[in-house]
């Protein structure tokens, strides 16, 4: 399970999203993650752009399984001196979305309903685009109250509609 289960973790967090594990390992060697991006057939530093993409993945996914296996962030950061916040950031939403994957009980939940025992509601939704849908086993809703506009930002379009 471990394989797989950091497999997930590293497609979760190398989307160019909240967590971008893929842009500071490419930063980290003194590249410019966007720049490699655009250009994937230019060579940087004697090494054709996609192939540091490729090789990207393999620490990130290394470090994810040291994360998994209980190894303390600060062994791990010894990796990291340019970018050391933002690696301890992204380790530790590994971390903690890795406890929340593990908490999951999706059988346990089955076999609490049909007794009338409280199951918690939770968002549900695509744990690969929304990976804040783990822990598992809830009883899921798909209304997100997180997408509801805020006071300022409906107050914002109204005005553009006026314009």
């Amino acid at each position: 399970m471990g394989f797989e289960l950091a497999s997930y973790v590293l497609f979760v967090v190398k989307r160019d999203g909240e967590v971008k594990a893929l842009r500071l390992v490419v930063e980290e060697q003194g590249l410019s993650y966007d720049e490699v991006m655009a250009s994937p057939s230019k060579i940087f530093n004697g090494v054709k752009g996609s192939k540091i993409l490729e090789n990207t993945g393999r620490p990130a996914k290394e470090m994810i399984m040291l994360v998994i296996r209980g190894k303390e962030l600060s062994q791990l950061l010894k990796f990291f001196k340019k970018f050391r916040g933002d690696a301890v950031e992204t380790l530790e939403f590994v971390r903690d979305l890795y406890s929340r994957i593990r908490r999951s009980d999706e059988a346990g939940a089955v076999l609490r309903a049909p007794s009338g025992l409280y199951i918690e509601p939770r968002v549900a939704g695509d744990p690969v685009r929304t990976p804040e849908v783990f822990p598992t086993s809830s009883h899921g809703y798909a209304f997100d109250p997180r997408l509801i506009p805020s006071n300022v930002a409906y107050i914002n379009g109204s005005r553009d509609e006026l314009c």
